[in-house]
């Protein structure tokens, strides 16, 4: 009679199982999800979820950290972008870790300190929060951070009890995606302050409690998604189709997960028949950062590497008020701003501001014929 499997082999068998439920219970009707290219899409999503669940919680641990790069041109996830790129370490709240980084052409660098739940990852606030403006750097743009519970002199962030990680992002503003870019690269590292006996190979008990930590990640970034309506989206994301709404500052409210807390978001999903674009018009505030992207349904930005999917606030000809057009297409539409829907009839257009130093105004979006939108702006020139 055969003897009860190891805990390894029954974790890695609840991992597939997972992986089959989700499946059917997250791709399926009652969120939308219904056309073969809808499933496909889907399924490609969750082998990219498996992919960030697999190192940022099997193969990265809290008591030998290192950043792990979550954004990349084939691994996308929960609103990512083109021009910026997303390092995650797990951490203790009780130990003391340090940070040494260098800058290399960001706009913008921050780190944030989030708690959240263990078992799957899942951010639910931030601890503390420390962007460039208040970092020292060397004359050679080098910083090191200090992260502790106890308070120290220089650059230094809180952690507490429930702290998970710290999360940095780093934003380009290059005439090319710098994501797409393989000539960009941030340079940051992460340690225990006091060095560590090298890690040695997991257990089967250690194999299976961060397996087990996978399958909580993946699952909280779908079938524990709750289903979209008005009572489940922030108020920056309208699910009105092509009508943006007001940009707002991301919020602990806004569904956890880990949100920047110097952004401002705006986005709506996109709806467009071959023959129609969309234009959309407004006004850039004074701010550190700004794109317009746009993603598919699972918050993936479109393919940047072949087509403009995205413009970022240098990529864009602003008028002498600060003023933008863009245009939403499946072909060229005869505006120098195109954003190339790579044949999508439906997806999702997102706004990001940066340190932004005034309201932003809501931008204003027209759906147009193709041919209209050719002829309009014939009569003036492209902004």
């Amino acid at each position: 009679m055969p003897g009860t499997p190891p805990l390894s082999r029954r974790a890695f068998h609840d991992f597939l199982d997972a992986l089959k439920d989700i499946d059917v219970d997250y791709l399926c009707d009652a969120r939308g999800i219904s056309s073969e290219a809808d499933i496909a899409e889907g399924q490609h999503y969750l082998t990219h979820l498996m992919k960030v669940g697999l190192e940022i919680a099997l193969d990265n641990d809290e008591n030998a950290p290192h950043f792990s790069n979550l954004i990349t041109p084939s691994q996308k996830f929960g609103g990512d972008g083109p021009d910026h790129y997303v390092y995650f370490a797990p951490i203790n709240g009780h130990r003391e870790y340090r940070i040494k980084g260098r800058r290399t052409g960001e706009v913008y660098i921050s780190f944030t300190v989030h708690t959240g739940e263990r078992d799957s990852l899942w951010g639910s606030g931030v601890v503390s929060e420390l962007n460039d403006n208040f970092i020292e750097f060397n004359d050679d743009g080098s910083y090191e951070i200090v992260l502790s519970p106890d308070e120290q002199d220089g650059n230094w962030m809180y952690t507490d009890d429930n702290t998970i990680c710290v999360i940095t992002r780093h934003y380009f503003m290059n005439e090319r995606a710098a994501v797409s870019d393989p000539e960009v690269n941030p340079i940051i590292s992460i340690a225990t302050a006091t060095p560590c006996e090298p890690p040695l190979p997991l257990s089967g008990e250690r194999f299976a409690e961060k397996l087990n930590t996978v399958i909580g990640y993946i699952k909280g970034h779908t079938v524990n998604r709750p289903l979209q309506s008005a009572d489940s989206v922030p108020n920056w994301f309208s699910l009105t189709p092509n009508s943006l709404p007001q940009p707002r500052t991301w919020q602990n409210s806004d569904g956890g997960g880990f949100g920047a807390v110097d952004a401002a978001y705006a986005a709506c999903p996109f709806v467009l028949s071959e023959d129609e674009a969309l234009l959309i018009e407004g006004v850039i505030p004074e701010c550190r950062y700004a794109n317009i992207t746009l993603w598919n349904r699972y918050l993936q930005t479109f393919d940047h590497r072949f087509r403009q999917v995205g413009l970022n606030l240098r990529q864009l000809q602003l008028g002498t008020d600060r003023s933008f057009s863009i245009v939403i297409a499946h072909e060229d539409p005869g505006h120098k701003h195109w954003l190339h829907t790579e044949g999508r009839r439906y997806g999702t257009i997102y706004c990001r501001f940066l340190l932004a130093q005034e309201n932003i105004e809501t931008p204003r979006c027209t759906l147009m014929k193709i041919e209209q939108v050719r002829e309009h702006f014939k009569s003036r020139p492209s902004t």
